[in-house]
């Protein structure tokens, strides 16, 4: 889940709340200089701005892999690197990882120029991580999924079903598996599955008159919950396993707040 916030120490920040429950949260600048993110835990007060990373980027995709309480691990792709003094920025196509074990960053390698430009442009840097593989969802012509597997550090892209139609599509997992919550023409809202043979199942469908009232283009999801709204404070629709059975999953409404 990400808000536009104001902070005392870090001006114009994007919020990215990390998933696992631990209450921590993600800060990002968003100004014209490099990317800087910090660390905070608001229910105690806890508060960690990170070191600079090794390679100064602006706008890079932001991937997040948690371990435990305040134990994660940081990994950015892409960006923009600073431009020279008498040349043009251009693309970085490297990653790093931020180890909070050992507070610091690592370059840990290359990657294809063409996947750093659309990680640059074309993501909203909402990250899934899931059977060791980082995920990001882009949406260029089409929609698609850049992936990096770190067993052999290397990167690929995976189709999203009903790509080139689809009026929006975000990423959320759902018993450890990758799953894509995509909104058809029309109003219907469709969840497709991606299976242990790499195709791409549909396992739900909300009716369109729902998917009308309460969808706009955004959806966070948890572990165990999917969520769709208009805009916060606004009601939405929930979508989670059923309380008589875990394998089934139900919509269900929730009104909003004034």
């Amino acid at each position: 889940m990400m808000i536009f916030i104001n902070h005392n120490q870090q001006q114009d920040a994007l919020v990215m709340r990390f998933s696992t429950g631990h209450g921590l949260v993600l800060f990002k600048s968003v100004g014209g200089g490099p990317i800087r993110l910090s660390v905070c835990n608001p229910f105690t007060g806890w508060f960690h701005p990170l070191p600079p990373l090794r390679k100064p980027r602006t706008n890079p995709a932001v991937g997040v892999i948690e371990g435990g309480p305040n134990r994660f691990q940081l990994y950015v792709a892409g960006g923009m690197s600073k431009a020279a003094s008498n040349g043009a920025a251009s693309y970085e196509p490297t990653l790093e990882t931020f180890d909070s074990k050992s507070n610091k960053w690592t370059v840990i390698g290359s990657m294809p120029v063409e996947f750093a430009v659309r990680l640059t442009v074309w993501t909203r840097n909402e990250s899934v991580y899931s059977n060791g593989v980082l995920y990001w969802m882009t949406s260029a012509c089409a929609y698609s999924i850049m992936c990096f597997e770190f067993g052999s550090n290397k990167w690929a892209e995976l189709s999203v079903p009903m790509g080139d139609t689809l009026e929006f599509a975000t990423l959320v997992t759902r018993g450890g598996k990758l799953v894509v919550v995509g909104r058809v023409h029309g109003g219907c809202v469709v969840v497709w599955e991606h299976g242990d043979g790499g195709e791409w199942v549909m396992i739900e469908k909300m009716a369109c008159e729902l998917g009308n009232r309460f969808m706009n283009s955004k959806c966070v999801g948890i572990e165990g919950c999917v969520c769709s709204y208009k805009e916060i404070g606004s009601g939405m629709m929930v979508w989670r396993s059923d309380e008589d059975s875990e394998d089934k999953w139900v919509w269900n409404s929730i009104e909003g707040c004034n």
